[in-house]
């Protein structure tokens, strides 16, 4: 069985990025590589001009973590600069699909919140499943950091990445879905937001941290906010709006679709996103028809789930004997995109657990905060 390990980081910004840089220095590398192949930015003038734009809003929104950037380049010996545009890689990888294609890919992930009303032990449940590009898979890393004078935080992302998609501190956790929309290019980068969220105290100083922010079309993204007292906040955002909606029935489901009304007038949503409404139906009824029994089990159950295979919950590479029986638009939805990763935070034990890869195939290790 696979599995990821934690690594505990303390002290300054600077600290917590130097031995970040120290520990990860081969798989930094190696998400380096990754990015270079997913967003093609080796001898792209775009590319400079977006990253080189994004570091000014990242000074803006939150200096220190341009500290913790210089503490990884440090530790790992690897160019500022370099280190700097992996933390741009949503912002590169958005704007390098829709140059290309004018369109996004379908490899989008699947999030899932419920609150005491909806579950069998009155707990309060946060879950995600990552797809990604399958060759991401070996970059992920699990970081436990300690900040000086600050809590701590459990955190998903990418070696090299100061945050990215999923965490929980002592009171919320952060879960986070892409949504392809069109608009500006640069802006506070997407991994600043993640990381900045975690960072502070409250749900709804989490909820400031996300609206706060200049954010670019790779920034815009569906943020799940969840607390111990089971409150639920579901913002979906583009480069200039954003809409803020609520459990109201005690879960809610996401993919990779806008579902405000307002959104979806404003949002400026681009094409390739038509999994994501499979997906979309699929969470919640899954959600609607346990509602009161949802637990543990249930939930790895649900993101197991293989309807709509392979681009279900639990997403898988297409199978080379499969795609000869597919369509041709078959070839646009993409082939090497996966479940890289699943994570259920129960918010109120201070747990997580996370299976590495395809939770059909692989089992969920628990991590204490």
């Amino acid at each position: 069985m696979e599995t990821f390990s934690v690594v505990e980081l303390r002290g300054s910004f600077f600290d917590i990025g130097h031995q970040h840089g120290t520990h990860f220095k081969d798989q930094i590398s190696y998400s380096l590589e990754c990015l270079d192949r997913t967003a093609d930015i080796r001898h792209s003038k775009e590319a400079g001009e977006i990253v080189q734009k994004c570091q000014n809003y990242a000074k803006k929104y939150a200096s220190e973590l341009v500290e913790e950037i210089r503490g990884i380049a440090a530790g790992s010996k690897i160019d500022f600069d370099r280190v700097f545009a992996l933390n741009c890689y949503s912002e590169l990888w958005y704007a390098h699909d829709l140059r290309k294609r004018q369109n996004m890919n379908d490899e989008g992930c699947t999030t899932l919140a419920v609150a005491q009303k909806c579950t069998k032990g009155k707990d309060v449940y946060l879950a995600w499943n990552c797809d990604f590009y399958n060759y991401w898979e070996d970059s992920v890393i699990l970081l436990k950091i300690f900040p000086s004078n600050r809590h701590p935080f459990l955190m998903f992302t990418y070696a090299g990445v100061v945050g990215a998609n999923a965490g929980m501190n002592p009171n919320f956790g952060l879960v986070v879905n892409g949504i392809p929309s069109k608009g500006r290019k640069w802006g506070v980068p997407y991994s600043f937001i993640c990381r900045k969220v975690l960072q502070q105290s409250t749900i709804g100083y989490g909820l400031e941290a996300i609206l706060s922010a200049d954010r670019s079309t790779g920034s815009s993204k569906h943020f799940l906010l969840t607390d111990k007292e089971g409150e639920i906040c579901s913002v979906e955002t583009s480069d200039k709006d954003f809409d803020v909606m609520y459990a109201d029935k005690g879960f809610i489901g996401h993919t990779n679709n806008y579902v405000s009304l307002k959104m979806k007038l404003n949002g400026v949503e681009v094409k390739g996103a038509s999994q994501t409404f499979i997906r979309l139906g699929r969470i919640n009824r899954l959600l609607r028809d346990s509602a009161g029994m949802v637990d543990l089990i249930r939930i790895k159950e649900f993101l197991s789930d293989h309807v709509n295979y392979p681009y279900a919950i639990c997403r898988h590479t297409q199978k080379e004997e499969e795609r000869s029986h597919m369509p041709d638009f078959a070839d646009f939805l993409g082939d090497n995109s996966k479940t890289i990763a699943s994570f259920i935070f129960a918010i109120q034990e201070q747990k997580a657990y996370v299976a590495k890869g395809n939770p059909c195939v692989g089992s969920y290790t628990e991590y204490k905060l």
